[in-house]
């Protein structure tokens, strides 16, 4: 009895760490490529504490051009600091909408908005969680700019595509 047990509980939990690999993207390859991006046009909220805490920043920017009929087809998260190197409490990051255009020009109280130009970067296009970035994207690209004998950012945009249940996300490492 002992052993049935045991076989269904170990059963389980390798189901649900086949569900969670899969449903996460873990099984999705990353695609690296140097090339230019932008021009940008970025509303965003200011956000200072752990990156993975940001999703309540990007929300509310998302909000509010809903409310104002802004179309905001994309979001993005820009990390600015190593997470290695600075304490979570410290990190900064900015999270809002990649908008094609803001009417009157101005940001709210309380947002922000930076006009990018186009500039050159290495690309690395990912569809799964952005949860597993950290996991995945970050030590191929790390890997990429080694082989390729090129300074590593020290900071990150990511720009989140949904469409339906799936996240497609674009790593944007500016190149010097």
């Amino acid at each position: 009895m002992l052993k049935w047990l045991a076989l269904v509980i170990v059963c389980g939990i390798a189901g649900f760490i086949i569900y969670l690999y899969t449903h996460l993207g873990l099984s999705q390859p990353v695609e690296i490529s140097r090339g230019p991006a932008g021009p940008l046009l970025l509303l965003f909220k200011q956000h200072r504490g752990p990156y993975h805490e940001i999703g309540p920043v990007i929300r509310e920017v998302e909000l509010w051009a809903l409310n104002k009929n802004i179309p905001c087809s994309k979001t993005f998260g820009e990390y600015l600091d190593d997470p290695e190197a600075i304490d979570q409490d410290r990190l900064r990051s900015n999270g809002g909408c990649v908008l094609t255009v803001l009417p009157n020009g101005m940001a709210p109280d309380g947002f922000n908005v930076s006009r990018v130009p186009e500039k050159e970067y290495v690309i690395a296009k990912f569809q799964g969680s952005p949860a597993v970035g950290p996991l995945t994207v970050y030590p191929a690209v790390k890997k990429y700019f080694a082989e390729n004998r090129l300074v590593y950012p020290p900071t990150v945009l990511e720009i989140y595509t949904v469409n339906g249940s799936d996240v497609v996300t674009e790593y944007l490492f500016l190149l010097p």
